[in-house]
């Protein structure tokens, strides 16, 4: 972009009140996704628009505190075999991560399952995720290494292709038509209303997440599942939202509003101890984060160049021209679901990658021409749209494409269904920033050409 053009936008920005920034998944799928997300948040506070009307609201901690619910109830020699962790196990190589949120970084489970160091994965429960088909980098190898485990779990609505590669037990949940539960916005800590799902009927033994979760926690944990019936479960999340609420006076209601209030740094609100400033070591906003210094990063934002660029990687642009981007929201269908609903296919039945016309006129491609987008990674065929508002030298790739109507190979998905369209064939593993988070979904380099079959 021309420096103007930046200059300007900014000028526009601060001298704008109220104002705000929303930022969306592209932030997130990104190497330095971390250091963007911090660069906007001091732009907005540079500007005096932080928890103001019109500007950039945040939300109260509360919510925060289920991400670590039931962590200090490990026994310590548990908690130190987290991957990642200080104590042996890989080292830290991710600390942002580990202090933040009490997972492991989401990589290193593929290095462990393909190794067995520094210690042999023996199970998986999945959850809500169809591994192969949607969220994962370098797809192929997940599945290699799902296989590699000796009992895999996977709990969805319908047969995935994840479930029907790797799964050793499938246990059907609930839609939300057979169960009770909460629905809420959910930007963050930050929710605007909170509903009810109120169950209707009852379809065979579908249990719900929740109830599954429950149920395998009173087993296995009892001290940490306290909750006896699914409405106290309910009772206990709700509070999180709207303090003193239980389930049943919210299916009453319907839907809620948590109570509101601006500024809440002023006031002691933005703490957990009552005390006015946010919840930094400072109790101010970071524009100088201490933590990131200590974590081994820059503590100011800073750009860095996609790992595979025109900058930083010329000589391949010459094989690979083109900066893909990948991962847009379809109208029709959520991330890999509802592929095999027919009414849906038929408005959206193909994966799509967009093209410009001036871009596809030079490679001798015509609107609806099957084409390969490929890189030294791998590649996925998927079928060509022109459309001029896209940048002559960017191609844009649908994600977690799967065709239910294939046969399945060899009692598991091959390359011709879940494989053949996944533009995640073509995101590397661990490609990730220095934090730990992100990965080059939106910005890594490819080449296009017609498929001859």
């Amino acid at each position: 972009m021309p420096a103007e053009q930046i200059i300007g936008a900014a000028r526009f920005f601060a001298n704008a009140k109220p104002a705000s920034i929303s930022w969306g998944l592209a932030t997130d799928q990104k190497s330095n996704g971390v250091q963007m997300a911090h660069a906007l948040l001091a732009l907005n506070a540079a500007t005096g628009n932080i928890d103001v009307p019109g500007g950039l609201i945040v939300g109260a901690p509360s919510f925060a505190a289920p991400m670590w619910w039931g962590w200090d109830s490990l026994p310590p020699e548990v908690q130190a075999k987290r991957l990642g962790s200080d104590s042996g196990m890989g080292g830290t190589p991710y600390p942002c991560v580990t202090t933040a949120i009490s997972t492991v970084q989401p990589d290193m489970p593929l290095d462990a399952m393909e190794s067995g160091e520094p210690y042999p994965l023996k199970m998986s429960w999945i959850m809500s995720s169809n591994p192969i088909a949607c969220p994962t980098a370098a797809p192929q190898r997940w599945e290699k290494a799902f296989k590699n485990l000796d009992f895999n779990v996977v709990c969805d609505l319908f047969m995935t292709p994840s479930a029907a590669s790797f799964g050793d037990l499938f246990l059907p949940v609930a839609s939300y038509a057979e169960k009770d539960g909460i629905v809420c916005t959910h930007y963050g800590s930050l929710s605007m209303f909170v509903g009810a799902i109120n169950k209707a009927i009852q379809v065979g033994e579908c249990k719900s997440d929740d109830e599954i979760l429950l149920e395998l926690g009173k087993r296995l944990n009892p001290e940490v599942f306290p909750w006896e019936t699914m409405s106290d479960f309910l009772s206990w999340e709700l509070d999180q939202y709207i303090p003193g609420m239980t389930f049943p006076e919210l299916q009453e209601a319907k839907w809620a509003v948590p109570e509101w209030h601006y500024s809440k740094y002023r006031h002691g609100l933005q703490n957990f101890d009552g005390q006015p400033g946010f919840v930094t070591a400072t109790r101010r906003i970071e524009l100088f984060e201490p933590l990131f210094a200590e974590w081994g990063d820059d503590p100011l934002p800073y750009y860095e160049e996609p790992q595979f660029s025109p900058v930083r990687t010329p000589l391949l642009m010459k094989e690979y021209p083109f900066v893909l981007t990948s991962g847009a929201r379809s109208w029709v269908y959520f991330h890999s679901e509802q592929r095999q609903v027919d009414k849906l296919r038929e408005i959206h039945p193909d994966p799509i990658t967009q093209l410009n016309p001036e871009t596809a006129k030079s490679l001798g491609i015509e609107d609806g021409d099957w084409i390969w987008v490929e890189n030294q990674f791998g590649r996925a065929k998927q079928r060509a749209k022109l459309f001029p508002g896209i940048d002559r030298r960017v191609v844009h790739s649908e994600h977690a494409w799967w065709y239910p109507e294939k046969p399945p190979v060899d009692k598991g998905y091959g390359p011709q269904d879940v494989f053949l369209s996944n533009i995640n064939n073509l995101i590397p593993h661990k490609l990730i920033g220095k934090m730990g988070f992100g990965a080059p979904y939106k910005c890594i380099i490819c080449k296009v050409y017609k498929a001859e079959d």
